[in-house]
């Protein structure tokens, strides 16, 4: 396209535009048109195109932005709450499995001290929590045993503060290893989704838990039980990556919150890739080796805990 400057004060400024095949042809349009078309030829012009088109994004994402539904808490700030269902998931038996051989089972119990006393801190930030002890004690909560009891039956044991739950057999090494915490001596229940239902023997797919499936009536008979508005359940999901030629921890967090009238209120997942180095492997994973061990298990905890915060915050109704 080529503007023919105007030779006249009244002239108008032609255009001339060449086609694909060579043709010409040409139009005028009026001066001042003219003018402003010649400018935004110019280097300014281009600078002031650019400046508005830049403009008209911010101004679109800011529309954007004021238009977002703001968020909205699942039950009331300081509502009384239960917690009344922990678990860590050691997504196909990784660390109890790749590990060398090694049994690391203690390593993972050790940590759900602090882990739970963690989620209990940043719950009690924004509800009303009733303290896991009197969970525990009550008649009620105690008869409701897990989903996936009759899968896990006879393949579970006891250490202090946490009860695993596994599969020995070879068919079962797809299976996750289950970590509930103890108190007392009483570990608390499991009120899980599992990963496939419909490959029971574990052939096809790792069974890792989903997040957390209560019946409405159950539901119902925790919260007049425990005299509270509400129950939640946090399951933290583990296992680890590659990146390069390290391996990395990563965990996937779940948070589901169920009111008095058995409703599901909140239900959301967090994924976590952690910065820390917990294993080495070769070009395609060959030679892939996990170290787990009281440093490297932070690696795990670390991203549990960056998860988590955000759920519980969103939870609440704060961004």
């Amino acid at each position: 396209m080529v503007m023919e400057r105007p030779t006249g004060p009244t002239e108008g400024i032609r255009i001339h535009v060449k086609g694909q095949r060579g043709s010409q042809y040409g139009f005028k349009v009026p001066l001042k048109i003219g003018a402003y078309m010649a400018f935004f030829d110019t280097e300014k012009g281009v600078i002031m195109k650019v400046k508005c088109l830049m403009g008209i994004f911010l101004l679109f994402f800011v529309l954007l932005s004021c238009s977002h539904e703001p968020l909205k808490p699942a039950v009331e700030l300081r509502a009384k709450m239960a917690l009344v269902s922990f678990v860590i998931s050691d997504y196909g038996k990784h660390i109890r499995v790749w590990n060398k051989g090694e049994d690391k089972r203690s390593i993972v119990c050790n940590q759900m001290d602090g882990m739970l006393k963690y989620a209990e801190m940043q719950l009690s930030k924004y509800f009303d929590m009733v303290p896991l002890s009197q969970v525990l004690e009550n008649k009620t909560y105690l008869k409701f045993s897990s989903a996936l009891t009759k899968r896990y039956t006879g393949y579970h044991n006891s250490t202090v503060g946490c009860e695993v739950w596994e599969k020995e057999a070879p068919s079962a090494f797809y299976y996750s290893n289950l970590y509930f915490p103890m108190i007392k001596g009483t570990a608390l229940r499991m009120f899980s989704v599992p990963a496939a239902d419909n490959d029971p023997d574990g052939h096809n797919i790792f069974y890792g838990v989903e997040g957390c499936k209560i019946e409405p009536e159950i539901v119902e008979s925790l919260c007049k039980s425990l005299n509270v508005e509400a129950v939640v359940c946090i399951y933290t999901k583990w296992s680890y990556t590659r990146k390069m030629f390290s391996l990395k921890p990563t965990v996937t967090d779940y948070l589901t919150i169920y009111t008095k009238d058995g409703r599901k209120a909140f239900d959301r997942w967090e994924y976590v890739r952690g910065e820390m180095t917990v294993g080495s492997c070769g070009p395609f994973g060959l030679g892939t080796e996990l170290t787990v061990d009281e440093a490297t298990i932070g690696g795990w905890v670390d991203a549990y805990k960056i998860g988590l915060r955000p759920l519980i915050r969103w939870s609440a109704g704060k961004e």
